[in-house]
Parts: C-alpha cells; sequence; structure tokens
C-alpha cells in the first residue's frame, strides 16, 4: 500500500473510531472493547440494584433470569464493572451498548453487547429479546441471597 493509501486508510479509521478507539467484533458476534474507559455512560432512570425476571423469586433467582444495575450499566451473574453507552433512544425504548469485564471477578477482557430495554418505572425494566420482552423487577435486598447481598455491597 502506498504512503498516502495508508494515511487515507488510517484517517478513515481515526473518522470512523473517533479519538477513543474502535471495539473489534469477535467470533461470536459480540465485541471486544479497546477504547479507554469514556466517561458517557448511560443515565437512566432506574434505582440501583438487583433486578430479577418477574417470575423469578427475589431470594433464589437462577443465575440467567438476574441482571444487576450498578448505575453505570447492568452486570450479569458472569460479568462486572459494566458501562452501558446508549446507541438510540425512542420515547421509552433505549438501545444500549453494554460494556462488560467478561468474568464474575478479577481481570478479563472487556467485551460489549447490544442491549435494548423499555423503561416501565423505576424499579422496572423490559429487555427486548427474539423471544419477546423478558420483564425485570428490581428486588429489595434483604430479600436477596446471601451471596447477592455480599456482591451488592462489595460493589458499593
Amino acid at each position: 500500500m502506498s504512503r498516502p493509501a495508508r494515511f487515507v486508510a488510517a484517517l478513515s479509521v481515526l473518522w470512523i473510531c473517533g479519538l477513543s478507539g474502535c471495539a473489534q467484533t469477535s467470533a461470536g458476534g459480540t465485541t471486544v472493547d479497546t477504547s479507554p474507559a469514556s466517561p458517557r455512560v448511560a443515565t437512566l432512570p432506574l434505582h440501583e440494584g438487583t433486578f430479577v425476571t418477574e417470575d423469578s423469586s427475589c431470594g433464589d433467582p437462577p443465575l440467567a433470569a438476574l441482571l444487576v444495575y450498578n448505575g453505570q450499566g447492568f452486570d450479569g451473574a458472569h460479568s462486572h464493572a459494566c458501562r452501558a453507552h446508549v446507541v438510540k433512544r425512542r420515547g421509552n425504548l433505549v438501545t444500549l451498548a453494554n460494556s462488560c469485564i467478561d468474568a464474575g471477578v478479577g481481570e478479563a477482557p472487556r467485551t460489549t453487547m447490544p442491549l435494548t430495554i423499555k423503561l416501565i418505572d423505576a424499579d422496572h425494566f423490559a429487555v427486548d429479546s427474539k423471544a419477546g420482552d423478558v420483564t425485570y423487577r428490581r428486588c429489595p435486598a434483604d430479600q436477596l441471597p446471601p451471596s447477592l447481598r455480599q456482591r451488592a455491597s462489595a460493589e458499593n
């Protein structure tokens, strides 16, 4: 590649990715966030805490039915330090790029996955999925099992 062509290619990447870097797509369709931390996290009108699917018990929720809103993004059972960036907002429907450290604890690569939610109120939201909306509700801390109470207190 000639020097002018390399310059144009580099300029194109800078224009597309911005100064903060790009996310790289992995084989599974998720993206690995290679950019530095961005201060532009999503501001959502939700209370921080542990949310479970409507049909799950707060006292013993299955891990697959659990999301933790940490005030910046949505942690799952096997991810932490998540930061959500608003990609699109239309009324109460919000599409996010939720970037997380892909491990329950410790160091791991940061991955980014899309997440579309419908805001219901400060304690309820629905996740838009291929199977239809899945509604989540926030659990009071005293109703959570000890392991989830410990995780919540460790994050605060």
